[in-house]
């Protein structure tokens, strides 16, 4: 095509140093492979930040034009490849852009911005020429500086104005003196003339003054209707006019009145009789609750004003509102995240309270008929349960702080068997996710490890409630030393439970023979679609189970097995049973003391394997001989669109040709969605 050229690859000769140019040309099929190079102008951005001579931030972009030079193409390609600007010009763009810039000070890279960019377009045009590449044109778009320089500019130009300001005050000032010295020589003026008029001619201007402002007052209170005028001696009984003879002033009826209007009335002092009932039955709401038959803005404004603490037996089935379920759990937590519950604030609020409740309970110790209660208010809204601690017993005689010190003296420790969940699961008959951590937070100086035992009568109550929720999809139980004989304990209830599709046992003491059964749960007798079994003890035996039973799995989708102790054994294993299965798409085995072998195994699976898309392995030395073969099978590969290879030593080269590997795959997978 027109602005192209091609190099040729021979199979027997390698790349030959003849271009092809435009029109038709002939190829041997098989033994050679055109390599298509575009030699017309394409533009890139290039950002550097750097610093100017007088150690200033300076954040500068250009725009250049660049192209390859033709009958450099076969070099180009032996020594850079297709990609050769993004080899070539972030490397020299850098290096060229901070030897200028470090030649100007801040101020000249504004006044001298010609002879900066002339000097960047000559030094970056020799440097890439050197590389096969002409630069048609380049330009600075971009060019400011770091905020303490910027803001001390700005502060600079402030104070100037402030200066001129000031000066504008002062001369004003001037002006005004003269003004009021010229206006009170006017007055006085004024005034000795007036003077010496009323003298010659009397002060009849003052009377007439006088009339032509009663006129206007008489005219005002004229109009209005709270004034009445009653004339002096008009109207009035001679009865009146003997008693009061002597003392006019005395009878009410022979002065004039003027009732004047009152300035602060207004019908607001009055409230309507409509915002008498809402006020009313906002007021007793709590004895007298009315809602229903209220029409529509009535309820609306009697749910915006009712308290937050109405109790629950009477909100919770009297109002549905999210305004008033909201404003009830900003006062009373500080931070709420509704899309944790949702996005419903009403049933945020039923889940939190509960929550509260149970992570507050003592065994034996706490009334248990308060939690029954607000159960029963709780239990259609309830479909979530996280409880962050779980309080022990307290023995008799003995505070919560002294638990430690009475075990220590009696020669063995308490009882420290947790809050018992069969009572609430078994009324929550909508629960879907129950997430547990059996400890205690913030126990500061009494920290014992008791405080975080999960004891086998723990683990025999939670097995037996979790059974009988036949709606539970979500068991989420991490950080709660959960050991390889609880372990069996919890599956051989979980056995066949007809909703459970997430498992998380993370951060326990799962080893080897807890990993068993949890393989014997995956083989047939689960519907499991994530399991998360990250932090625990596992080693190449219990990966071995795990993947025996990954070969006949049909559910699983996410294997999360980061942070435990597999070695290549457990790797290869499970490298094994991905070649058989068909289903699981997501492995995270970061952190596992993997090495080659595991990386060569892997490798195989990537070629195979049509249904993985995302894989975790940081933190194992696969070696650079592991990475060469992770990167041949990706280049094969059209899938997988996630690989973490973070301190895995596989070597820069072929991390980065991985990386693009994996760039392509989700740039055809958008495309293939759109």
């Amino acid at each position: 095509e027109g602005g192209h050229r091609a190099v040729l690859f021979d199979r027997f000769r390698g790349v030959l140093p003849n271009v092809s140019g435009e029109g038709t040309h002939f190829v041997i099929p098989w033994v050679q492979r055109p390599i298509i190079f575009d030699i017309r102008s394409r533009p890139r951005n290039v950002p550097v930040t750097t610093g100017s001579k007088d150690l200033q931030n300076v954040n500068i972009t250009i725009r250049i034009l660049f192209r390859p030079i033709a009958k450099n193409l076969p070099d180009m390609y032996k020594n850079l490849g297709i990609d050769y600007d993004e080899r070539v010009l972030p490397s020299i763009t850098n290096e060229v852009l901070k030897a200028v810039v470090a030649q100007y000070d801040a101020s000249e890279l504004i006044t001298q911005r010609e002879n900066v960019s002339h000097m960047i377009r000559q030094q970056l045009t020799e440097r890439a020429a050197s590389f096969g590449m002409l630069l048609d044109d380049i330009s600075i778009t971009h060019l400011t500086f770091g905020h303490e320089f910027t803001h001390a500019v700005e502060m600079k130009q402030v104070a100037q104005q402030e200066a001129e300001r000031a000066r504008f005050v002062v001369e004003k000032a001037e002006q005004q003196k003269k003004a009021a010295i010229i206006t009170a020589e006017g007055d006085a003026r004024g005034a000795e003339l007036l003077a010496k008029a009323f003298a010659e001619v009397g002060e009849g201007l003052i009377e007439l003054r006088r009339l032509e402002a009663a006129e206007d007052v008489a005219q005002v209170m004229s109009r209005s209707r709270n004034v009445a005028y009653l004339p002096d001696g008009q109207n009035h009984s001679n009865d009146a006019v003997k008693t009061h003879k002597n003392n006019p002033a005395a009878d009410p009826r022979l002065m004039r009145r003027i009732i004047a209007e009152d300035p602060e009335w207004s019908l607001a002092t009055v409230p309507l009789l409509h915002e008498l009932c809402i006020k009313h039955i906002v007021g007793n709401f709590k004895e007298n609750p009315i809602i229903e038959g209220l029409n529509t803005k009535d309820k609306a404004k009697i749910l915006q004003l009712l308290p937050t603490d109405i109790p629950l037996s009477i909100s919770a089935s009297l109002i549905d509102d999210e305004g008033y379920w909201k404003r009830c759990c900003h006062a009373r937590w500080q931070i709420c995240d509704v899309s944790k519950h949702g996005g419903d604030w009403k049933r945020m609020f039923f889940e939190r309270n509960l929550e509260d409740l149970i992570e507050h309970f003592v065994p034996d110790s706490s009334d248990p008929s308060l939690l029954y209660d607000v159960m029963k208010l709780s239990a259609n809204f309830i479909r979530c349960l996280n409880i962050k601690q779980l309080l022990p017993p307290v023995r008799s005689g003995a505070k919560f702080e002294d638990i430690s010190d009475v075990g220590s003296e009696a020669g063995d420790s308490p009882d420290n068997d947790h809050f018992d969940f069969n009572e609430i699961i078994s009324r929550l008959t909508n629960l879907q996710e129950l997430h547990v951590t059996y400890g205690v937070r913030d126990c500061g100086m009494n920290f014992e490890w008791n405080l975080f035992k999960f004891t086998p009568k723990d683990c025999s109550l939670l097995a037996k409630a979790v059974k009988s929720c036949r709606t539970l999809r979500v068991l989420r139980l991490h950080r709660s030393g959960v050991t390889d004989e609880l372990v069996r304990v919890l599956i051989s209830h979980l056995l066949d439970h007809p909703a459970l599709i997430t498992l998380d046992l993370s951060y326990n003491k799962i080893s080897d023979s807890g990993a068993r059964a949890i393989g014997k749960f995956l083989n047939g007798h689960s519907k499991l679609i994530h399991l998360n079994l990250c932090g625990n003890q596992i080693r190449g035996q219990g990966a071995s189970a795990i993947s025996h039973a990954l070969q006949k799995n049909t559910t699983l989708r996410t294997l999360n097995i980061r942070l435990n102790r597999l070695s290549d054994e457990g790797g290869q294993a499970l490298c094994k049973a991905l070649m058989k299965n068909k289903i699981l798409s997501l492995l995270d085995v970061g952190t596992n003391d993997l090495t080659e072998p595991t990386a060569m195994a892997l490798a195989k699976v990537i070629l195979h394997n049509k249904v993985l898309t995302s894989i975790n392995l940081s933190c194992n030395k696969l070696g650079p001989d592991g990475g060469k073969a992770l990167q041949e099978s990706m280049e094969e590969n059209r899938r997988i669109i996630n690989m973490d290879l973070r301190l895995t030593e596989v070597g820069q080269e072929s991390e980065y040709c991985i990386n693009q590997v994996l760039k392509r795959n989700k740039e055809e997978l958008i495309h293939r969605f759109q």
